[in-house]
């Protein structure tokens, strides 16, 4: 009998322990959510930039260079604006 009264408080302070770790856990990921809100804002300008070289490319035209800086120490782009110099084949 003692030995499961033990091992009901272990249990216990085990899933206080895990409650803890997941409400941790869960502050942390909103404000990762909440400081990479800039980050999406970038990935979305990606992704139309990637769909317009895409049918560049289809319709015959081939890129030469893509430059995009991205400042990782301040979680911002490090430029605003994205260039491409893009050459139609012969």
């Amino acid at each position: 009998m003692a030995h499961e009264m033990m091992y009901r408080i272990r249990n216990c302070e085990q899933d206080k322990s895990d409650l803890k770790h997941a409400r941790m856990i869960a502050k942390l990921e909103d404000k990762l959510d909440a400081s990479h809100g800039i980050n999406k804002e970038l990935l979305e300008r990606i992704d139309i930039l990637h769909g317009t070289i895409r049918q560049l490319s289809e319709s015959g035209a081939h890129m030469h260079e893509s430059r995009l800086d991205y400042d990782q120490h301040a979680n911002k782009p490090a430029q605003k604006s994205c260039k491409v110099r893009i050459s139609e084949s012969a």
